[in-house]
């Protein structure tokens, strides 16, 4: 061990605003050769040359380590995800030839026309204005028109690929019955698929050109009840049966929602 004194700058107590040199002396123990350390030792070795730059390797390793965990624990990449399609080989997704599928009597598609789709069935088997908050709100309107086919009775002309659901029960766009279909596009409603029917929205039906056929073919298409209607938004007189829930399965109510 040896000693070299150095001379450090200190403020002084009397001497304000000035500085005086007070001389220090700074020890410099030079490096000890490496020793074993026995768990019997109560001393640790102390670092030798070399030792540092393997702390930072190290350290290096553990950081990249680090990194590749958390590189696998990213989610991967949507697009890269397997998705299950196997909807499309199910009615009313999947393509039928004519022949199979039979005459067409409606022509339906969304605003934009990436979506379009058939119906062989002359009538609905119902049709109703469904007042829940659920149709308020994800129709942006009073009430859901709504008329009911059979799965079987509507094919997709084209546009498959263009469709997304939305599952108002679970919160989520992943496929499952009951769902809510949309035109990924234009974010038309297309339908509501049920797990033996679907809901399809007269709205996209052509009509017809004319003022006449229009008058005519909606007609095919009037409601028979409302449902839901303690939770309208609107009263509507058109003395249709009106029910406060379900229908069948609840109060009927008058065109003011008095019950009867």
């Amino acid at each position: 061990m040896f000693r070299r004194a150095l001379y450090i700058p200190r403020q002084s107590a009397s001497l304000t605003g000035y500085h005086r040199l007070i001389p220090a002396i700074i020890f410099f123990t030079p490096p000890q050769p490496r020793r074993q350390f026995h768990s019997s030792s109560a001393q640790f070795n102390k670092p030798i040359k070399g030792t540092i730059y393997k702390m930072r390797d190290e350290v290096k390793d553990a950081v990249s380590s680090s990194n590749s965990h958390l590189d696998s624990s990213i989610a991967e990449d949507p697009s890269e995800r397997h998705i299950d399609e196997s909807w499309k080989l199910r009615a009313p997704y999947q393509i039928q030839k004519d022949e199979e599928f039979g005459p067409v009597k409606w022509e339906a598609m969304c605003h934009c026309g990436n979506v379009q789709y058939q119906i062989k069935r002359e009538r609905p088997l119902a049709a109703k204005y469904c007042h829940c908050r659920a149709c308020q709100v994800l129709h942006a309107a009073p009430f859901q028109w709504c008329a009911i086919f059979f799965k079987t009775d509507i094919r997709f002309k084209k546009g498959t690929d263009s469709l997304m659901f939305w599952s108002s029960h679970e919160k989520s766009k992943k496929y499952q019955v009951p769902t809510k279909v949309y035109c990924s596009n234009c974010n038309s409603p297309i339908m509501d698929e049920g797990r033996n029917m679907c809901l399809i929205f007269p709205e996209l039906i052509d009509l017809g050109k004319t003022e006449e056929e229009h008058l005519v073919r909606r007609k095919v298409f009037e409601i028979d009840h409302h449902i839901f209607y303690s939770r309208r938004l609107v009263e509507v007189h058109d003395g249709k049966p009106k029910w406060s829930e379900l229908d069948d399965k609840s109060n009927r109510l008058d065109d003011d929602g008095n019950k009867i």
